[in-house]
């Protein structure tokens, strides 16, 4: 009885362990061919020194207001995933377009996963809000200065609409993080 506890336990501890390099090889592969765009931050919050080294950070994208249908005022449905058509314009920087639908995607169209949340407004108008899932960026310790400009997150996007936010970049589009070679 005892082997075959230790034998269920071992399986588990395997297959964790490959799930956990799936899912890095999955993110790895999206950094490397994903479509890179550059979304508008919101004001960003501090550091916290509690924490760590990252930032809180918003998207202007969560700004937007998305109209909801009539049936889904009723219905209980408060947040729902989706996924949005962001334009981007030649310097990649990308803006809400409109839900995804069934027209086919522009050139300088791109599909982006979201969660939605429905919020009322004035007391009778009711929308969806954009809540990007990426809510912090990390950074290596006693760098925060060189992030104080930050105006844009710079994402690799693939053609599903998986997203991964790579870096922050300054009002002119000039990343922020220093690689070293």
């Amino acid at each position: 009885m005892k082997r075959i506890s230790e034998l269920i336990i071992s399986i588990l501890v395997i297959g964790v362990i490959i799930y956990a390099f799936q899912v890095k090889a999955d993110r790895d592969q999206l950094i490397l061919t994903g479509k890179e765009i550059l979304l508008e931050l919101a004001p960003v919050d501090p550091l916290s020194l509690l924490q760590g080294q990252y930032m809180i950070i918003n998207f202007a994208l969560e700004r937007e207001k998305i109209e909801v249908k009539e049936e889904d005022i009723n219905s209980g449905k408060v947040w729902f995933s989706a996924r949005i058509v962001l334009r981007y314009n030649e310097s990649g920087v990308a803006n809400f377009n409109r839900l995804e639908d069934d027209q086919l995607l522009a050139a300088n169209e791109i599909l982006f996963k979201i969660k939605a949340r429905r919020r009322r407004e004035n007391g009778s108008e009711y929308f969806y809000r954009i809540d990007v899932e990426q809510e912090s960026f990390l950074f290596k310790e006693n760098t925060e200065k060189i992030y104080e400009t930050a105006k844009y997150g710079v994402f690799r996007v693939n053609q599903d609409g998986d997203y991964v936010l790579v870096d922050l970049a300054d009002k002119d589009l000039k990343r922020l993080t220093v690689i070293e070679t």
